[in-house]
């Protein structure tokens, strides 16, 4: 059986509810995933998965519930290599008020899945972003990354639906994203003039 490389993909309060979980999901035959991005939660460097490849059934029963295991097996799923999967994932976790999950979510906004990024778009109408606002305003990398995602896949593959730009279900999601980092960075003191010019 492979590393558990899913232990480094949240809090280390939460390692040993991840191992559990990870070694449900986990199959011996299973391909150990590709890549990881980092990003900062609450002062703790995450190692998420690009990519994860666990049996559908195995994850499909795994995210049922409400329960931390659920949670936790949800964000999972939201790197698993089916885009049906990660979608699935993504409904469960949008409910959830936990910072560790928001990198989650937005890193499905930096893919190319439409009813995917129409459900985030759907859920950036909230007004309660400040979890995600926070969570960008401290990985205004990431922040940045996720925006060239954003332009490069509309252009790729959803510019010939949404011409303007701007009536682009990522692009207004990204807004919304970005108005709640700026709010959330003038409320901690952080300045992110410097970090260079909006998609």
């Amino acid at each position: 059986m492979r590393p558990l490389i899913e232990t480094k993909a949240f809090p280390q309060s939460l390692n040993g509810e991840v191992a559990r979980v990870a070694s449900r999901l986990v199959h011996e035959e299973d391909h150990q995933g590709s890549g990881n991005f980092c990003v900062q939660v609450q002062g703790e460097l995450l190692e998420i998965p690009n990519r994860l490849y666990y049996r559908p059934t195995l994850l499909d029963r795994a995210i049922e519930g409400s329960e931390l295991s659920h949670q936790i097996a949800a964000c999972l799923g939201t790197r698993h290599h089916d885009g049906f999967a990660r979608q699935r994932c993504l409904e469960r976790l949008l409910p959830i008020t936990q910072p560790w999950v928001v990198p989650y979510v937005v890193a499905l906004l930096g893919e190319y899945v439409l009813p995917i990024i129409m459900v985030i778009e759907a859920h950036s109408r909230s007004d309660d972003l400040g979890l995600y606002g926070e969570f960008l305003a401290r990985n205004t990398q990431y922040l940045k990354k996720t925006e060239r995602r954003v332009m490069s896949y509309w252009d790729a593959y959803h510019r010939h639906l949404y011409p303007q730009r701007a009536q682009y279900p990522g692009f207004l999601a990204m807004t919304a994203l970005e108005n709640a980092a700026n709010n959330a960075a003038a409320t901690i003191g952080l300045d992110l003039s410097t970090r260079g010019a909006n998609v």
